[in-house]
Protein backbone atom coordinates (compact mmCIF):
# COMPACT_ATOMS: atom_id res chain seq x y z
CA UNK A 1 0.00 0.00 0.00
CA UNK A 2 2.81 2.39 0.92
CA UNK A 3 4.72 1.61 -2.27
CA UNK A 4 1.68 2.27 -4.44
CA UNK A 5 1.19 5.70 -2.81
CA UNK A 6 4.79 6.67 -3.44
CA UNK A 7 4.57 5.34 -7.00
CA UNK A 8 1.44 7.41 -7.64
CA UNK A 9 3.07 10.47 -6.14
CA UNK A 10 6.13 10.06 -8.38
CA UNK A 11 3.93 9.51 -11.44
CA UNK A 12 1.90 12.69 -10.78
CA UNK A 13 5.05 14.69 -10.04
CA UNK A 14 6.65 13.59 -13.31
CA UNK A 15 3.48 14.41 -15.26
CA UNK A 16 3.24 17.89 -13.75
CA UNK A 17 6.91 18.71 -14.26
CA UNK A 18 6.61 17.69 -17.93
CA UNK A 19 3.95 20.37 -18.51
CA UNK A 20 5.14 23.57 -20.23
CA UNK A 21 5.27 26.75 -18.13
CA UNK A 22 2.40 29.10 -18.87
CA UNK A 23 2.42 32.85 -18.48
CA UNK A 24 -0.39 34.46 -16.52
CA UNK A 25 -2.79 36.59 -18.56
CA UNK A 26 -1.75 40.24 -18.74
CA UNK A 27 -5.07 41.33 -17.23
CA UNK A 28 -4.44 39.19 -14.16
CA UNK A 29 -0.97 40.61 -13.71
CA UNK A 30 -2.19 44.22 -13.93
CA UNK A 31 -5.05 43.51 -11.48
CA UNK A 32 -2.68 41.92 -8.97
CA UNK A 33 -0.29 44.89 -9.14
CA UNK A 34 -3.20 47.34 -8.79
CA UNK A 35 -4.49 45.45 -5.73
CA UNK A 36 -1.04 45.50 -4.13
CA UNK A 37 -0.66 49.23 -4.75
CA UNK A 38 -4.13 50.02 -3.35
CA UNK A 39 -3.44 47.89 -0.26
CA UNK A 40 -0.14 49.69 0.30
CA UNK A 41 -1.81 53.07 -0.15
CA UNK A 42 -4.60 52.16 2.27
CA UNK A 43 -2.09 51.00 4.91
CA UNK A 44 0.00 54.19 4.65
CA UNK A 45 -1.38 55.56 7.90
CA UNK A 46 0.15 52.60 9.75
CA UNK A 47 3.64 53.38 8.53
CA UNK A 48 3.93 56.88 9.96
CA UNK A 49 2.87 60.47 9.62
CA UNK A 50 5.09 61.26 6.61
CA UNK A 51 3.45 58.42 4.63
CA UNK A 52 -0.05 59.81 5.15
CA UNK A 53 -1.72 61.54 2.20
CA UNK A 54 -1.16 65.29 2.11
CA UNK A 55 -4.82 66.10 2.80
CA UNK A 56 -4.86 63.85 5.88
CA UNK A 57 -1.65 65.43 7.22
CA UNK A 58 -3.01 68.95 6.70
CA UNK A 59 -6.32 68.08 8.36
CA UNK A 60 -4.52 66.50 11.31
CA UNK A 61 -2.33 69.58 11.76
CA UNK A 62 -5.33 71.94 11.61
CA UNK A 63 -7.28 69.86 14.14
CA UNK A 64 -4.23 69.71 16.42
CA UNK A 65 -3.78 73.48 16.27
CA UNK A 66 -7.50 73.89 17.05
CA UNK A 67 -7.25 71.60 20.08
CA UNK A 68 -4.22 73.51 21.38
CA UNK A 69 -6.05 76.82 20.88
CA UNK A 70 -9.12 75.53 22.74
CA UNK A 71 -6.91 74.25 25.57
CA UNK A 72 -5.22 77.62 25.91
CA UNK A 73 -8.57 79.40 25.86
CA UNK A 74 -9.90 77.06 28.55
CA UNK A 75 -6.81 77.61 30.68
CA UNK A 76 -7.17 81.38 30.28
CA UNK A 77 -10.86 81.20 31.20
CA UNK A 78 -10.23 79.17 34.35
CA UNK A 79 -7.39 81.46 35.34
CA UNK A 80 -9.58 84.56 35.18
CA UNK A 81 -12.67 83.06 36.86
CA UNK A 82 -10.95 81.28 39.75
CA UNK A 83 -8.94 83.06 42.41
CA UNK A 84 -6.16 80.58 43.28
CA UNK A 85 -5.41 82.18 46.66
CA UNK A 86 -9.01 81.73 47.76
CA UNK A 87 -9.15 78.07 46.69
CA UNK A 88 -5.77 77.33 48.24
CA UNK A 89 -6.85 78.77 51.60
CA UNK A 90 -10.18 76.91 51.43
CA UNK A 91 -8.47 73.61 50.67
CA UNK A 92 -6.17 73.86 53.67
CA UNK A 93 -8.91 74.95 56.06
CA UNK A 94 -11.30 72.18 54.98
CA UNK A 95 -8.68 69.46 54.79
CA UNK A 96 -6.51 70.32 57.76
CA UNK A 97 -7.04 66.79 59.08
CA UNK A 98 -4.90 65.54 56.18
CA UNK A 99 -1.90 67.30 57.70
CA UNK A 100 -2.56 65.66 61.05
CA UNK A 101 -2.79 62.20 59.46
CA UNK A 102 0.34 62.81 57.38
CA UNK A 103 2.35 63.85 60.43
CA UNK A 104 1.11 60.77 62.29
CA UNK A 105 2.15 58.48 59.45
CA UNK A 106 5.61 60.01 59.19
CA UNK A 107 6.05 59.79 62.97
CA UNK A 108 5.02 56.14 62.78
CA UNK A 109 7.52 55.42 59.98
CA UNK A 110 10.34 56.71 62.18
CA UNK A 111 9.54 54.11 64.82
CA UNK A 112 9.85 51.18 62.34
CA UNK A 113 13.30 49.53 62.36
CA UNK A 114 15.40 50.36 59.31
CA UNK A 115 15.96 46.74 58.26
CA UNK A 116 12.17 46.25 58.12
CA UNK A 117 11.85 49.18 55.73
CA UNK A 118 14.69 47.92 53.53
CA UNK A 119 13.27 44.39 53.64
CA UNK A 120 9.84 45.68 52.59
CA UNK A 121 11.45 47.65 49.79
CA UNK A 122 13.31 44.54 48.61
CA UNK A 123 10.11 42.45 48.65
CA UNK A 124 8.20 45.08 46.67
CA UNK A 125 11.06 45.33 44.15
CA UNK A 126 11.14 41.53 43.78
CA UNK A 127 7.38 41.43 43.21
CA UNK A 128 7.65 44.12 40.53
CA UNK A 129 10.57 42.34 38.85
CA UNK A 130 8.62 39.08 38.88
CA UNK A 131 5.58 40.81 37.41
CA UNK A 132 7.62 42.31 34.58
CA UNK A 133 9.37 38.99 33.90
CA UNK A 134 6.05 37.15 33.72
CA UNK A 135 4.65 39.88 31.46
CA UNK A 136 7.65 39.63 29.13
CA UNK A 137 7.38 35.84 28.93
CA UNK A 138 3.64 36.05 28.27
CA UNK A 139 4.12 38.68 25.58
CA UNK A 140 6.88 36.67 23.93
CA UNK A 141 4.79 33.50 24.02
CA UNK A 142 1.69 35.18 22.61
CA UNK A 143 3.58 37.09 19.90
CA UNK A 144 5.37 33.94 18.71
CA UNK A 145 2.06 32.07 18.51
CA UNK A 146 0.87 34.42 15.79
Amino acid sequence: MKDSGEKLERLIGDALSAQPLRRAPSTLESRVFAAIESRDAAAGWRRGFMHWPLLARATFMLVSIGVVKLTLLAADWTETTVDPDYWFAQAFSKFAWIKVVAYGVFAGVRSIPEYWLWGSFAIVAAVYATFFAISAVAYRTLSEAR
